[in-house]
């Protein structure tokens, strides 16, 4: 509840703005019931980012233990989102970005960090 007052507070401040929750792994973890994520992403936090032109990011740690399925819930939640950007491989300082949904800016690009 605190994130969609805060959204609409920014709607109202800014033209544009960007969310993000961090990692949705931690809220997956917590909860029995995985699809109450999908519920809350979909009714109340990307309803709010497109209500206000805003752009969401949302990050899953496909490596952590959320008593479930990490990439089939991967894979239920890029049907709400427009692009995916996938972390496939981080050496010390160096990480390979997997880039789909987002235009020209698809493909493969190594980052360093």
């Amino acid at each position: 509840m605190q994130l969609s007052t805060t959204l609409a507070e920014a709607q109202q401040e800014a033209p544009r703005f960007r969310s993000g929750i961090y990692l949705c792994s931690s809220i997956c973890r917590e909860i029995e019931d995985t699809r109450s994520v999908f519920r809350f992403l979909n009714s109340n936090f990307l309803t709010d980012l497109r209500r206000g032109d805003g752009i969401g990011v949302r990050a899953l740690d496909t490596s952590a233990d959320i008593g479930s399925d990490a990439d089939s819930i991967a894979a239920g939640l890029e049907t709400s989102f427009t692009g995916r950007i996938d972390v496939t491989d981080v050496d010390g300082r160096t990480a390979t970005l997997e880039i789909s949904g987002l235009g020209d800016a698809d493909g493969t690009v190594d980052v360093t960090l």
